[in-house]
């Protein structure tokens, strides 16, 4: 007899303990989180990386020019008035931690950008999320009659995923578990310990959230993850359970078989998970190694729930858990055939596939025999499958991404394409050269200028600003190309070998994008740079 059997056999024996040490338990850490844990705060820095080390030196030297930008485009059918567009401009500066706005004209004069600049990082608490200001401040070019859109960093972070797809996959799930079960009871079942399991782990990712840096976002990936796997794992101890009962167990007996057979499948895909989430922490991206914590301990809360839970509340359910058809045939107190239930809570018991109670195989074992008695040809044919389903993947290109991959709609799009058609894509995401003076004379510097907005990826740059302490200096250039274009990474790596010299280095919104082949936090390209994207002027 294992450890998990006699787990199974305990909590079966004793199920209103069980359910109530759980209850004790989901208090005890939503008391602690809410005493000690900590509040979720975004952590959007690239360490070890060049694009993030030069963030890092125009924040040593330009301490309003490293954090946090938006986009405000106004656009009207004809030529703006510029009187509207200052005003807006002004009431942006006036914004709670905006360091300066930076007007531009589109060569028609039907649109207006204003790049708005941060002293504190996007992921602030006062601006992680939260547009109204730069709504508000457009509410004249509003009553203007002008187009008013949002785009660009700040703007991104506030695409929050809001819940409603686990409620809808909740729905699904539990649909479909009662037409597998052919009971209500059965069905909610698995999804019941994953919600219990998941309470448990959303107190700790606050309690963890005292210690490291955990996205807002995170809880929302942890709960998608953990009814996923937490569902998974009851499933297969309740269809071993019920498979029990239909083989004429008692409700203890079956939940103790269950817990010692299939938990073992339960203990070993967790653990995999938990495997699989540790390794996050390779990328060397703190908000990563935070999302991979958070949501190994929703897997560990739905682990415990459906080696402890479900036991216990397969012995409450009792019979409950057959399909009422069943129920009515089979006299309760027998397996079936006449015969006395055994009594013998930890007698360990065979893994022989039974037939249901209309003497067929079920559908599963009958598909199982079909695949084994050719097993390579299923196995190609499976693979083919396979293969088929991941060849896009080789021609996905899934980062960097920018504004152009939001859905039609949002603002942050219509921001995105108004730029591109009036002021050229690479507006979206231009790149910033920071030259260390201490390694370049001025001379150099404006050479270099010159040789860079030569180039023919180069649409356009802004004029050269030293630092106030004179140590850098600092300018934009903007990429003929979008940030989600190949092209435009392949003119980055071209421009870092060929061109800049030590001493100078290149950063931004666009090379922050291309420092890790992985997706932004909040599902939006223009949100990964973290104080980043900075525009400056004469």
């Amino acid at each position: 007899m294992n450890t998990l059997h006699r787990v199974g056999a305990a909590t079966a024996a004793h199920p209103w303990r069980t359910l109530a040490a759980w209850l004790l338990a989901l208090i005890a850490l939503g008391a602690a989180s809410a005493v000690a844990g900590g509040d979720l705060q975004e952590d959007w820095n690239v360490p070890g990386t060049r694009a993030q080390a030069g963030v890092d030196t125009i924040r040593d030297h330009f301490p309003e020019a490293g954090g946090a930008t938006a986009q405000v485009v106004l656009h009207s059918d004809g030529p703006l008035d510029p009187g509207v567009v200052g005003e807006v401009g002004d009431r942006l500066a006036a914004a709670d931690h905006v360091a300066g706005v930076t007007p531009r004209l589109s060569d028609d004069g039907d649109t207006a950008l204003l790049d708005v600049r941060y002293a504190v990082e996007v992921t602030h608490p006062d601006l992680m999320g939260v547009t109204a200001p730069l709504t508000a401040a457009a509410e004249p070019a509003e009553a203007a009659g002008y187009e008013v859109e949002l785009g660009g960093e700040l703007p991104s972070t506030a695409s929050e995923l809001d819940g409603r797809g686990e409620l809808i996959g909740i729905g699904v799930a539990l649909l479909l578990l009662v037409l597998a079960f052919g009971s209500v009871v059965a069905a909610g079942l698995p999804i019941a310990t994953a919600l219990g399991g998941l309470i448990a782990g959303s107190s700790g990712v606050m309690l963890l959230a005292a210690v490291l840096d955990v996205s807002p976002t995170a809880p929302t990936v942890a709960t998608m993850v953990g009814l996923g796997v937490g569902i998974d794992y009851a499933l297969l101890i309740v269809t071993r359970h019920v498979a029990r009962l239909r083989a004429g167990d008692t409700p203890r007996q079956a939940a103790a078989h269950a817990t010692g057979t299939a938990g073992r499948a339960v203990l070993g895909a967790g653990l995999t998970v938990l495997v699989s989430l540790m390794g996050l922490r390779l990328a060397n991206l703190p908000t990563f190694s935070a999302f991979g914590f958070a949501t190994a301990l929703a897997v560990v809360g739905v682990m415990a729930a459906a080696l402890t839970l479900v036991p216990a509340l397969c012995a409450l359910a009792g019979h409950r858990l057959l399909p009422r058809r069943v129920r009515r045939t089979r006299p309760v107190g027998t397996d079936g055939s006449g015969q006395a239930e055994r009594s013998d809570d930890t007698e360990p018991f065979d893994d022989t596939e039974r037939s249901d109670d209309t003497g067929r195989e079920p559908l599963a074992g009958r598909w199982a025999r079909v695949v084994s008695r050719r097993p390579v040809a299923w196995g190609a044919l499976a693979l083919v499958v396979l293969v088929a389903l991941g060849a896009p993947a080789l021609g996905m290109r899934t980062w960097p991404q920018d504004g152009g991959s939001d859905p039609q709609g949002s603002t942050t799009r219509a921001a995105y394409d108004l730029i591109s058609a009036e002021f050229g894509e690479g507006a979206n995401g231009p790149i910033t050269l920071v030259a260390d003076l201490d390694e370049l004379t001025p001379a150099e510097v404006e050479a270099l200028h010159a040789e860079v907005d030569a180039l023919p990826q180069v649409a356009a740059s802004s004029p050269a600003v030293t630092s106030p302490d004179g140590a850098i200096a600092i300018w934009d250039v903007q990429p003929t190309t979008a940030p989600i274009d190949e092209e435009t990474s392949r003119f980055l790596d071209d421009l870092r070998a060929d061109v800049l010299p030590a001493g100078v280095e290149a950063t931004g919104y666009t090379p922050i994008l291309g420092t890790s082949p992985t997706c932004s936090p909040t599902g939006s390209g223009s949100s990964w740079a973290s104080s980043s994207r900075c525009r400056w002027s004469c």
